[in-house]
């Protein structure tokens, strides 16, 4: 299994709690798999055998989550990151590098507040981009 590098080369004196976090992986998240499995976060990354690496990686991978509720509107989140604005013309949501290709919506690098900001913004940037497109076609 390729995933089995990480163990052996990103620092085989490396506590396998911490060579994971470098994954991003929260904390809490991490030693509740690790438990799970009966696996020692603080075992050393060479001390973890095949068989321990292949549940952590499956585990990783494979981790599903029971929703017990939604979260409430305050809690709500939006999406970040996307295409800089700075490459795409705001009137037409043409994209400045590659003509005839446009964006819309969340896929852009713009977020706003929950209440339907986003929401307005993926219709009105799909209204510039059609009004552009047909006028392109006349």
């Amino acid at each position: 299994m390729e995933n089995d590098l990480i163990f052996k080369l990103n620092g085989p004196r490396k506590k396998l709690k911490n060579l994971l976090s470098e994954y991003n992986i929260p904390e809490r998240l991490l030693l509740n798999i690790l438990s799970e499995l009966n696996i020692d976060p603080s075992k050393f990354s060479s001390e973890v055998n095949k068989k321990e690496r292949k549940s952590i990686i499956r585990n990783l991978i494979e981790l599903s989550f029971k929703i017990d509720q939604l979260g409430s509107y305050k809690t709500a989140m939006v999406t970040k990151g996307g295409v800089a604005l700075m490459k795409v013309n705001p009137k037409t949501m043409e994209s400045r590098m590659l003509p005839s290709l446009y964006f819309l919506g969340e896929v852009l690098d713009i977020d706003g507040d929950t209440g339907g900001f986003n929401i307005q913004f993926a219709f009105s940037s799909a209204a510039s981009a059609i009004d552009a497109i047909n006028l392109k076609k006349i």
